[in-house]
């Protein structure tokens, strides 16, 4: 939890919230990362299709229009910000709270039998302290690279 984020830095980090809803969502307000139509068994792992996760990229179908994999169902990803209540306040590039009990885990994941899990906006609160088999098992990581 005294891990820090210097956002500045070169290099690998988790995506802030904002970040990873920008890589599922674009600039048009999609639904999904690939559009507004509703999930299929082609475009996503969700609803128990199969069973468990599947390989990165299974679902190309399904790609954000950034061409980004996997953004929707398979597995929760982790991103660097805390949860808090959005403000309704416009901001240019948050990066959320420096502390808090929860962190936010986005896009949803294999055992989700909802569409509401995997769409772009929404958002989990997860504890850090989660047991370490839910990694890989429902949940997972995405990468940011500063340049």
């Amino acid at each position: 939890d005294a891990v820090l984020c210097d956002w500045n830095a070169k290099g690998y980090r988790l995506p802030s919230e904002a970040e990873w809803e920008y890589a599922a969502r674009y600039n048009d307000g999609r639904t999904y990362p690939w559009g507004n139509t509703s999930p299929t068994s082609s475009l996503c792992n969700y609803d128990y299709n199969v069973g468990a996760t599947t390989t990165v990229g299974s679902y190309s179908s399904g790609n954000s229009n950034l061409g980004l994999c996997d953004m929707a169902g398979n597995v929760w990803e982790w991103v660097w910000d805390w949860y808090e209540y959005y403000s309704g306040t416009t901001v240019t590039d948050p990066t959320g709270p420096s502390t808090g009990t929860h962190r936010i885990v986005r896009g949803g994941q294999w055992k989700d039998s909802t569409t509401e899990g995997i769409k772009c906006a929404d958002r989990v609160l997860y504890p850090p302290s989660a047991p370490a088999p839910d990694l890989g098992k429902y949940n997972g990581l995405r990468l940011a690279k500063t340049k």
